[in-house]
């Protein structure tokens, strides 16, 4: 009986032991990824929009809600207002409804720069991505490394995002529209 019981006490001290390598390689590795990302925080969230992610989120289902009726068919370019949402938020929701429902890869936010001199030209940020409090929305590199070899269009300027706005208020409405679009 005492080696019946001594066993079943190997086997489960194995399992736990297996379990707690799981667990620690799972963190080492979500841990050396992360410190591969370059995450761009936020600057004006709590501000300019809700720095909760669970009210941040309802908020927008409210805006949304409120958004005028669809029209025509499946936009390839808004224009939005980049203000607080206090402000501008029922109008940025009224133009982003108006691609809900279709699907998208990627989508290009092109906003004003409020921020960086000099101010010579559209200014791409190097990282891997934005975060909001809904999550990170991550960047097609690819696309930023082409449009930052078309000359004097585009170059690599990350202070120019440091405390800019004017992106990082649309960010939120895509990733409640289109989670998976970089």
């Amino acid at each position: 009986m005492e080696e019946k019981t001594l066993n079943k006490n190997i086997k489960l001290n194995s399992l736990i032991l297996k379990i707690e390598f799981f667990v620690l390689a799972v963190f080492l590795i979500s841990f050396m990824g992360a410190d591969k990302m370059k995450i761009r925080e936020p600057y004006v969230s709590g501000k300019f929009y809700e720095g909760n992610a669970s009210k941040l989120s309802s908020y927008i289902d409210v805006l949304f809600e409120d958004a005028v009726p669809q029209k025509g068919g499946k936009p390839r370019g808004l224009i939005v207002p980049h203000a607080g949402y206090p402000y501008s938020g029922q109008i940025a929701a009224d133009g982003f409804y108006q691609a809900k429902g279709y699907e998208y890869d990627f989508v290009v936010i092109l906003g004003t720069n409020h921020t960086a001199i000099p101010q010579e030209c559209g200014y791409l940020y190097d990282g891997d991505g934005f975060k909001t409090p809904l999550g990170n929305s991550y960047i097609d590199t690819k696309i930023n490394e082409e449009l930052s070899k078309k000359g004097l269009l585009f170059k690599y300027n990350n202070d120019a995002h440091s405390r800019e706005h004017s992106i990082e208020v649309e960010i939120p409405f895509i990733q409640k529209l289109f989670p998976k679009a970089k």
